[in-house]
């Protein structure tokens, strides 16, 4: 089970700057359950945690 931190929720949305033709992850990121809160990935997961499916296993993902 992941720790519970913000960069391992499901509500948790990084922010990307473009840089010559990369994208660098910025340390400025959002949460999407409260809008107005503006989240960490170290930060410890408030109340509204919720873990973050693993990449290849969604539901409804063709075989």
């Amino acid at each position: 089970m992941p720790q519970q931190h913000c960069i391992n929720c499901r509500h948790f949305r990084q922010h990307y700057c473009l840089e010559g033709r990369r994208f660098i992850p910025l340390y400025c990121e959002h949460c999407t359950f409260s809008y107005s809160v503006r989240k960490y990935p170290g930060a410890k997961a408030c109340r509204y945690f919720a873990p973050r499916q693993p990449q290849g296993n969604k539901k409804g993902a063709s075989q």
